[in-house]
């Protein structure tokens, strides 16, 4: 969602969208495998790795666009 709110701003210069502040479906994501394979196991192992060495948080911060007016808490257009 940050990502979509983010292209419709720099298409648009204005806050169009927002991002409702409270979580009412929280999802997840998953993957399918062949029944009785480790690969789910490994992929488990290694997202948890990730998350707990902070390389997720990283990533997001490097490539997650960066806050703008729009997401940033004010709620005012560029273009007026």
């Amino acid at each position: 969602l940050d990502f979509v709110l983010e292209e419709d701003f720099r298409k648009t210069g204005k806050c169009n969208l927002d991002i409702a502040p409270t979580e009412f479906f929280p999802a997840g994501f998953g993957w399918i495998h062949q029944k009785d394979n480790t690969i789910g196991q490994l992929l488990n192992r290694e997202f948890i790795r990730m998350q707990q060495t902070g390389l997720l948080r990283k990533w997001k911060l490097k490539y997650w666009p960066k806050p703008n007016v729009c997401t940033s808490g004010g709620k005012k257009s560029k273009t007026k």
